[in-house]
């Protein structure tokens, strides 16, 4: 009986909603406009119509709602949340913001290049310890090994004469309160590279990059190349050869505490070699081998071992020690960073930001305090306390939610700020760059669309600006949830309501 009371409220809901009716003010009226009845087309249509749409379009320069549709309702941002992230870590940080990493001990080398002490490798939140090209280019994504930014360290400490360590090699990851999976991640994604685990040191990413080539014969064990160095100690290869025109499959196995993955299923016959990045799970375990390996490459003598220096999950931080910075590391200016993580919508860097806001605001690098800090962010910015919900900064999260409303407010603000061309540019554009890339190509939306998109399981959004061809300068938010078309079915449907917003928004009256 209770099942069947709890199907017939589902039941009602969805009816409910799928009877909301839009509120529109296009050319100052009430009635249907063009626009209106483009996006009931779409919405109508089988594939979508059994989803939760919000969706709704401001006028940039007034904040005229032009089209309103469950904008007060909430719905799940996926990766649209780092505009709210991306937003705060500028205000508070500053687009120059350079992020640090050093290299540190209890003294500087002797006249005979000996370090007598522990040498520290130290995190403060970078995101760019990399290959990655900077500034983005959607043309060139990576150069020169995956350990680049390390090797250039270890060789700037080598600079000063340093030839023997009489000490432990150490990461110090105290800066970030240990716990480096937010809330609502599922198990799933944590084996990934997407998932990677949050740490203030981050070497590549967190992640490991997987080569998967085919044997010689069905049956014979997959060619597995690793790296960087020495990720064959955490990764290990099960993956096989099937038939010739097979589908490749394959999956990471991870079990949460153990230090090692495990790479499974099979690559076809004669097929193309299958690229994957795995999720580091000891990534600063990981980094303090691999400082240790890349030390002892280029002859310097080391007495102690690899070993790592973690902050407790909670508020107590492990006591400041009297160091001597040896190497310090500058990241690429903040901008360019935000410009990466919204482009390609890069997680663990929406993380790194918003635990280095809570770290420099008030000293405690936790997922807690940045959470906090952003809900007063929020309110300073005008978005409605009841508006928004959030978990984590990436949008990795299945219990963030976000109104359509909230996120035309925070993007309305940004572009009145110091910041907001800086925000603006780091958004990719239709049907030319970053996760938009292939998105509305030969439509009239391509170039004139500037949006963050999002996509979880069962759930897609997009936010941003959109330059109508009237002219007309627009803010808009797009949500879709419990829906059980494909992905693509609702990219589609949400790319053909942003081709009708620029065909179909008319100039702003005088």
């Amino acid at each position: 009986m209770l099942a069947a009371c709890f199907a017939l409220i589902v039941g009602g809901f969805h009816f409910a909603k799928a009877q909301t009716a839009p509120q529109s003010a296009v050319n100052g009226a009430n009635s249907a406009s063009q626009f209106d009845a483009r996006v009931q087309a779409v919405l109508n249509a089988p594939a979508a119509a059994q989803a939760h749409w919000g969706v709704v379009v401001m006028d940039a320069a007034t904040g005229q709602t032009l089209y309103d549709l469950n904008s007060g309702q909430f719905f799940i941002p996926a990766s649209t949340t780092k505009l709210f992230t991306t937003a705060l870590a500028l205000a508070k940080l500053g687009p120059d913001y350079r992020f640090r990493t050093t290299l540190e001990s209890s003294a500087k080398p002797d006249s005979h290049g000996r370090l007598k002490g522990d040498l520290f490798l130290v995190g403060h939140g970078a995101p760019d310890l990399t290959n990655r090209h900077y500034p983005y280019d959607a043309h060139l994504d990576r150069e020169g090994p995956p350990e680049k930014i390390l090797a250039q360290v270890v060789d700037a400490l080598l600079a000063q004469g340093v030839r023997r360590i009489d000490g432990d090699i150490v990461v110090d990851d105290t800066a970030f309160e240990n716990q480096p999976y937010p809330g609502g991640w599922d198990v799933q994604d944590v084996r990934y590279g997407y998932g990677a685990p949050v740490t203030a040191l981050a070497i590549n990413d967190n992640n490991f990059f997987a080569d998967i080539s085919p044997a010689l014969a069905a049956g014979g064990k997959a060619r597995v190349a690793l790296s960087p160095p020495l990720a064959d100690l955490y990764v290990i290869g099960d993956v096989l050869t099937g038939a010739r025109r097979g589908e490749p499959q394959i999956h990471v196995s991870w079990q949460p505490g153990s230090q090692a993955v495990r790479l499974m299923g099979e690559v076809p016959l004669g097929g193309k070699v299958q690229s994957l990045a795995v999720a580091n799970p000891s990534p600063c375990e990981y980094a303090a081998r691999l400082l240790r390996f890349l030390l002892q490459q280029r002859g310097v003598a080391i007495s102690g071992q690899a070993r790592v220096l973690e902050a407790a999950q909670g508020p107590s931080r492990v006591p400041p020690v009297q160091r001597v910075a040896l190497v310090e590391h500058l990241s690429p200016p903040l901008s360019e960073i935000v410009t990466m993580t919204n482009k390609n919508s890069e997680n663990l860097y929406a993380e790194l930001m918003l635990r280095t806001v809570a770290l420099s605001e008030n000293g405690r690098g936790s997922l807690d305090a940045g959470l906090r800090i952003e809900q007063d962010f929020l309110r300073q910015a005008g978005v409605p306390a009841e508006g928004t919900a959030l978990a984590d900064g990436s949008g990795l999260s299945h219990g963030n939610l976000v109104t359509p409303a909230a996120m035309a407010a925070l993007l309305r603000y940004a572009a009145t700020q110091p910041w907001g061309a800086d925000f603006r540019a780091s958004l990719p554009i239709a049907g030319v760059d970053g996760t938009l890339g292939t998105q509305m190509k030969d439509t009239p939306a391509a170039g004139r669309i500037q949006a963050k998109t999002g996509t979880l399981e069962h759930a897609k959004a997009i936010g941003g600006y959109a330059t109508a061809l009237s002219g007309r300068t627009l803010v808009f938010a797009i949500f879709a949830s419990q829906y059980s078309m494909t992905s693509h079915e609702a990219a589609e449907a949400i790319d053909s309501i942003c081709a009708a917003m620029v065909e179909e928004i008319p100039a702003a009256e005088r």
